[in-house]
């Protein structure tokens, strides 16, 4: 793979595709400088239900990181998407459901439809040459008084809603500093694969379409000694304290 290629193209995601400049169109939250409420998709909830929070954001965009953090709470259980990819190097086991792998008599498609059956796949996409998707089972309700938490890409927003009607549905979005800092991201965990063009198209569009779906956005720090959003960062406290003020709302007894 052309380096040279690669770079040229994340200056042109830069200037095409840029993060900063779409926040401006966005409402902060006062009084928090990383977090904006999105006019075009208001968020509403039925006090009677759990929240169910959807995290997304182009890839590398640190969505490990903030679940981590949230799941630290106490308050969130994570929803467990399903993978055929094998599991990298020093990633936890319960990071997803792993699946078996492939047998040598099966093609890809008969491969890719025994796992939709075997681990009852409510919704399911093959992404970069592996299948991932949603097992059922996934999705009943959390132990009282938690919420649920799950990574995921817009591709499968509507069909999780369709699925999972018991939740209210919170969408957030997670927007890095710069396309550099994701290229820098994906570099180091994954090297010059071939899917690493692919990967930041996909995510260019995902930025694009962002507003028609996420509730909040959230602004990863600028401190550039974060590169690669590799530890928690600065905005994460301040959403946690919005969630809670948002699920003691969920939770108040109406008061006629």
């Amino acid at each position: 793979m052309d380096k040279q290629h690669i770079e040229d193209y994340i200056q042109e995601l830069e200037e095409q595709h840029p993060f900063l400049a779409r926040l401006t169109d966005l409402d902060r939250v006062e009084p928090y400088s990383s977090i904006y409420s999105n006019p075009q998709h208001l968020y509403g909830h039925d006090p009677s239900k759990p929240l169910l929070v959807y995290l997304l954001s182009v890839t590398g965009g640190g969505k490990n990181t903030f679940v981590n953090t949230l799941l630290q709470t106490g308050e969130f259980e994570k929803v467990r998407t399903a993978t055929s990819r094998s599991r990298r190097q020093g990633e936890p086991q319960d990071s997803y459901v792993f699946m078996r792998p492939k047998s040598a008599e099966e093609s890809d498609n008969d491969y890719y439809d025994a796992l939709r059956r075997e681990y009852d796949l409510v919704e399911s996409d093959v992404h970069h040459g592996n299948l991932y998707g949603l097992p059922a089972s996934s999705l009943q309700w959390p132990a009282r008084g938690k919420h649920k938490v799950i990574l995921t890409e817009p591709s499968a927003l509507d069909t999780i809603a369709d699925v999972a009607p018991g939740y209210n549905h919170l969408r957030i979005f997670l927007v890095p500093d710069s396309w550099q800092q994701i290229y820098l991201r994906i570099v180091a965990e994954d090297g010059y694969r071939d899917n690493l063009m692919t990967r930041l198209a996909d995510s260019a569009r995902w930025w694009e379409e962002a507003p028609e779906y996420a509730h909040f956005f959230i602004h990863n720090t600028e401190d550039p000694e974060l590169l690669g959003l590799d530890t928690a960062v600065e905005p994460l406290p301040y959403v946690l304290d919005e969630m809670q003020r948002w699920l003691r709302e969920m939770t108040k007894p109406n008061i006629e």
